[in-house]
């Protein structure tokens, strides 16, 4: 994890990508990294919603208690994306 991370942080100092920001954030979750891996959703979601950024920032701010933003960001997310629960369990991240 901490090599993923190393490598988002490289691509990020050559392109600013929100799909790279969505992957750091899961790398900064995966490392219990919570506050942080909010903030890199956050940037992530800021070009835009994705369904991904959406539901790894709900995981990230249940683990901080922060439920209301928790909720509303899973609701989003599965509106957009109602495989999106799916995904992350694939990834070895379930709520």
């Amino acid at each position: 994890l901490t090599r993923a991370l190393g490598e988002c942080d490289k691509s990020l100092a050559l392109q600013d990508r929100a799909t790279t920001h969505d992957s750091k954030a899961l790398v900064l979750y995966r490392l219990k990294r919570f506050e942080d891996a909010v903030k890199e959703y956050s940037l992530a979601l800021a070009s835009g919603d994705s369904a991904t950024a959406l539901y790894g920032r709900s995981l990230a701010y249940n683990r901080i208690g922060m439920a209301p933003q928790a909720a509303a960001d899973a609701a989003k997310a599965l509106k957009l994306d109602p495989g999106v629960a799916r995904q992350f369990a694939s990834y070895g991240v379930n709520p």
